[in-house]
């Protein structure tokens, strides 16, 4: 079962970005999947769906490499610390739900995206940090993250390609502070899920993504944001 969800998300990743991991935390934890264990299970078949995408795509900004690594990772350590302290994920969910349905709307108005790409360059430094401290705490900064992309490009590839750069910086440093304070608990049946998300991207996700067209794709995309609005309320 959790193979199939495995694989169904790492699709959905092939088009947006992220899903492997922000759509099969809850999953894994409604099945009844202790929280350590989703990350061990879900991290890496988050990351090499997004290392493989990094590698084909090849439209990487060094521009937003740096910007992770100086303002999202320490905020994301400066998370994973607070998260340890209280919960939050309730309340977060319910404001990170209306920021996504409020950009899923937005986006669709080509003179309102204008103005929020603008307002997003101006802030990326400050809006990076706020998705790594999210991430840390309540492992939903892939939703923040993909309205930046959002917000930055209109390039279905260009969208994909900043998520994926920034998901795979994220995920790796996750893993190593969870490889540090809990030891490594990396499975061989783990390396296997991973390598059949690979394989999900590689076999069906590369051409499916080729498919869409960029109106159809605009749409699709928006959907989703909506989708992953309505998830965080039911977690909340």
């Amino acid at each position: 079962m959790i193979l199939g969800i495995v694989v169904g998300l790492a699709l959905i990743q092939s088009w947006f970005g992220v899903g492997t991991l922000l759509l099969g935390t809850p999953l894994l934890l409604v099945l009844g999947v202790g929280y350590s264990e989703v990350l061990w299970t879900l991290l890496p078949c988050s990351l090499t769906v997004s290392v493989l995408q990094v590698l084909i795509d090849r439209r990487v900004s060094n521009s937003a490499v740096r910007g992770v690594f100086t303002y999202a990772v320490p905020m994301l350590l400066v998370g994973i610390a607070v998260s340890f302290l209280s919960s939050v994920r309730p309340r977060l969910g319910l404001i990170i739900a209306g920021m996504l349905t409020l950009s899923a709307i937005l986006r669709l108005s080509p003179t309102v995206a204008a103005r929020v790409q603008q307002v997003a360059s101006r802030n990326e430094s400050v809006i990076l940090a706020m998705i790594g401290l999210v991430h840390g705490m309540t492992n939903m900064g892939g939703s923040l993250l993909l309205q930046l992309a959002t917000a930055l490009h209109r390039d279905k590839l260009d969208i994909r390609q900043h998520v994926a750069v920034s998901y795979a910086i994220l995920a790796l440093a996750q893993l190593v502070v969870l490889g540090v304070s809990t030891g490594n608990g990396l499975r061989l049946e783990t390396l296997w899920m991973a390598a059949a998300a690979g394989a999900t991207f590689l076999v069906l996700g590369r051409v499916s993504f080729n498919a869409l067209n960029q109106r159809f794709y605009n749409a699709v995309l928006s959907s989703f944001m909506l989708a992953i609005a309505a998830l965080l309320v039911w977690q909340a």
